[in-house]
């Protein structure tokens, strides 16, 4: 048999029963690194006084204990070694989603919001407040074309549905068919409706609400700019403002809504008083400021079929 040369210290405790008087007694080998393994059961022996015959036994046991080691010492290498390659995988994915990945946050924006609008209510610029109204009653009327469209296109669905079963013939398929047809039309329309809607209203939430961070933030540098002017109603343009914004966005958004365009073209010359008669109709928000802006009310039901519903809660 070759030689097994001890890979590493080991010690290994093992019972014994002695002839002649069957004596039990715990002995422990001390199996040093590089000895060879037979050298060190021999002499193991000879300390303490084992029976020679047992040799092959001992050897036989001990080999295995040390083979059971060695399987342990790998499996624990080979967990760590996966464990490192999980991690570094882990490393480099981090890595490259930081190189890779733009990752887009509008928590700023979303956190400036309510202090925005309700400084642009209050300002002393009654122009601003009236663009932002102006604009709310625009979406509210974009929501009504829309809900008029799909009510006009039901209509015509119903009338053509009357129509082809006034002309069936009166066979019970026939007549079933259309009805399916019928009802599949209508619920089509409807799903369309639904689904035009939670579109728009989102749209109409991400433009309203960076446009009014950015009158804020425009009207914030205008009363900078005025600071040590003792009238800031006679120094601060509201439609100079207002312009500015627009062509900003103009400049950096894909699309604007043809509501937000309008507010380029003119403004209202309502006073401030008949401006703030006007919010009679508005819902209090529990997140907003007062007054809290018409577009955030909370809703009372999801759709009321009249295009009167509040925004952006579908």
């Amino acid at each position: 048999m070759e030689p097994i040369k001890i890979l590493k210290d080991i010690m290994v405790d093992l019972k014994f029963v002695i002839p002649p008087s069957n004596k039990k007694c715990m002995l422990t080998i001390h199996l040093k690194k590089d000895k060879l393994l037979l050298d060190v059961v021999r002499e193991f022996i000879d300390d303490n006084n084992i029976p020679c015959y047992l040799e092959n036994s001992l050897l036989s046991v001990v080999e295995h204990l040390i083979q059971e080691s060695l399987r342990i010492d790998t499996e624990r290498d080979n967990k760590i070694k996966s464990e490192s390659d999980a991690i570094n995988i882990r490393k480099n994915l981090v890595s490259k989603y930081k190189k890779h990945t733009v990752r887009y946050n509008d928590a700023p924006a979303e956190d400036i919001f309510p202090k925005a609008y309700h400084n642009l209510v209050h300002s002393p610029v009654p122009s601003i407040f009236d663009t932002l109204l102006q604009l709310e009653q625009g979406y509210k009327q974009a929501i009504k074309d829309i809900v008029s469209a799909s009510d006009s296109e039901l209509e015509c669905i119903q009338s053509r549905h009357h129509k082809e079963i006034e002309t069936e013939s009166g066979c019970n398929n026939g007549i079933n068919n259309l009805i399916e047809k019928y009802r599949e039309d209508v619920e089509y329309n409807q799903a369309a409706l639904a689904s035009e809607l939670e579109e728009i209203k989102r749209q109409q939430k991400s433009e309203y609400c960076d446009l009014v961070v950015k009158l804020y933030e425009a009207h914030q540098r205008s009363l900078s700019v005025h600071q040590s002017a003792t009238d800031l109603n006679m120094r601060l343009d509201g439609k100079e403002i207002v312009s500015e914004v627009i062509s900003s966005l103009k400049k950096s958004k894909y699309e604007l809504s043809k509501e937000v365009l309008k507010l380029d073209q003119g403004h209202d010359t309502r006073s401030r008083h008949g401006s703030i008669s006007s919010l009679s109709e508005i819902i209090s928000s529990p997140v907003m400021t007062a007054p809290p802006s018409p577009m955030f009310s909370p809703v009372l039901s999801s759709f009321s079929g009249n295009g009167e519903d509040n925004y952006f809660n579908v």
